[in-house]
């Protein structure tokens, strides 16, 4: 039986630029009240900084989503353009 534990082989870099983008100069509890709204305890904005810590975090689609419906600078933006891709593919 083989006991160890999957390592992850994917690159982060879309999740890095992703991360970089939604936190940019914005700081904790701004950002929070930007993406949800509301005044967030201690707790909640740290756990939020964690989710957009490009060096811990690798945000699903759905939390990328709602950052990007709150922050209203990113809405314009390409695909290519916010995850940073300048080339297209080779075929």
């Amino acid at each position: 039986m083989n006991n160890k534990v999957p390592k992850k082989t994917e690159q982060k870099k879309y999740a890095v630029r992703a991360c970089e983008m939604i936190k940019r100069d914005r700081k904790g509890a701004a950002l929070f009240r930007l993406v949800y709204k509301r005044e967030g305890s201690q707790k909640e904005v740290q756990t939020f900084m964690n989710r957009i810590n490009k060096n811990r975090a690798n945000p699903g689609a759905d939390f990328i989503g709602l950052c990007v419906e709150a922050l209203p600078e990113l809405q314009d933006m390409t695909m290519a353009e916010f995850f940073g891709i300048k080339d297209k593919p080779k075929n």
